[in-house]
């Protein structure tokens, strides 16, 4: 099940599979900032100057279906169309249990 909301630049997306959780946001309003300076837009060299600090982890640049960047250790997918940041996906981390753990992405700042 998908929630859109348009005029935010907001969808959500519930996973049958995991009881209709919320599994993902994706987020591509203008608004989406880092750190105070809007994302949406920046250049993919110099999003992957940000994201060069070790409290990232390893970052993998995939081209398959589209091109993104994987940010597994914070459950990011940050989306790239024509060189520049079109969107973000957010999705939870899962413990041991199988529990969802957001990522804390305040404590990600340098």
């Amino acid at each position: 099940m998908t929630w859109y909301f348009w005029s935010q630049g907001i969808t959500a997306h519930f996973s049958q599979e995991h009881d209709y959780r919320l599994d993902s946001l994706e987020l591509d309003g203008p608004e989406l900032a880092a750190s105070g300076q809007p994302l949406i837009g920046v250049p993919e060299a110099q999003l992957l100057q940000a994201l060069s600090g070790p409290q990232w982890g390893k970052v993998v640049v995939r081209d398959e279906i589209g091109r993104w960047l994987d940010v597994d250790d914070w459950g990011l997918m940050i989306w790239i169309d024509e060189g520049e940041v079109e969107s973000v996906t957010i999705s939870p981390l899962t413990d041991d249990n199988g529990d969802y753990i957001w990522p804390d992405l305040e404590g990600a700042k340098s």
